[in-house]
């Protein structure tokens, strides 16, 4: 087993610990946020965002730190005046090893995806609902995703795994619930030279789970009717399911306080169009470190 693969294990030890028992915070760990400005700076400090309306957005969000982002059923949407970073049109991109989780929230509007896990940033998936993407609804751009309940409608397709120019890790996705919508193309592999690996799993428990038929992902419901199917990765490219560890979720309640540095600055995106672009982004980064784990959090029943 693979280090990444370790790594997406020890973030679903963490995820089953807080589904479907989320962490909520005492009032003090929060940060509500209004507007893209804090937005932008919430995400850059980390720890746990709370939304309190919809906020639209001219540039890309980046998250690089441990991140537990509550919509309360708000909107973030991309305005027509939206600008790409160089290559990179999602919404939220996560990167540099960050662990995101995104709950009760909507992405619309996006120029490309509504979100993307870049390069080993891991992003949960809980209540989410992403609409009208100029491209894909997610983009597993080297990075993990797990789904546990994700709805996909009206995007140009739906979760694409792809590997760009620059990208190290090979993208892997957990299913540990359920995928909705009306979505066109659930699935894509994408068709250019720099994915070498597709790696899925299942939860025990999940609802729906993906399994491998050749070189094609198919995603079916307990009683095993399909309910969608990929296209054909490249000749090259090995298509395969592992078998998810049972974990025992453990709390880690020591946050980091080491003093952040400046995250590596390339991000390159990967759509099955191929547009391959690699990209420079500037943004301050404050706070001591993550808040998402620390031991001043409280559980309360969803």
């Amino acid at each position: 087993m693979n280090k990444k693969w370790k790594k997406m294990i020890g973030f679903m030890a963490i995820m089953m610990a807080i589904v479907p028992m989320m962490y909520v915070c005492a009032k003090e760990d929060v940060v509500e946020v209004a507007s893209e400005e804090q937005l932008q700076s919430a995400l850059a400090n980390g720890g746990n965002i709370v939304l309190t309306n919809d906020i639209e957005i001219t540039t890309p969000l980046y998250a690089s730190k441990e991140i537990h982002l509550d919509g309360a059923g708000f909107t973030i949407r991309a305005t027509d005046a939206f600008v790409n970073d160089g290559g990179n049109g999602s919404i939220l991109a996560a990167m540099n090893g960050a662990e995101v989780i995104l709950e009760n929230i909507k992405f619309d509007q996006a120029k490309k995806y509504g979100v993307q896990a870049y390069d080993g940033g891991i992003v949960a998936l809980v209540g989410v609902t992403i609409t009208n993407s100029g491209y894909g609804a997610v983009l597993i751009n080297g990075g993990g995703l797990v789904v546990f309940d994700l709805t996909m409608e009206n995007n140009a397709y739906g979760i694409e795994f792809g590997k760009g120019a620059f990208v190290t890790n090979e993208p892997a996705m957990v299913m540990s619930g359920t995928i909705r919508g009306n979505q066109v193309d659930p699935f894509v592999l994408a068709t250019n030279d720099n994915l070498g690996e597709v790696v899925v799993a299942n939860m025990k428990d999940s609802e729906m789970k993906l399994a491998v038929d050749g070189k094609k992902l198919v995603l079916k419901n307990t009683d095993g009717t399909v309910v969608a199917t990929s296209n054909e990765a490249n000749s090259g490219v090995v298509v395969k399911e592992e078998e998810m560890e049972e974990v025992v979720p453990t709390p880690t309640p020591t946050p980091d306080t080491t003093p952040s540095a400046k995250p590596d600055t390339t991000i390159n995106e990967n759509p099955n169009t191929n547009d391959n672009i690699t990209t420079y982004f500037g943004f301050a980064i404050a706070g001591v470190g993550a808040l998402a784990l620390s031991s001043k959090k409280v559980l309360r029943a969803k």
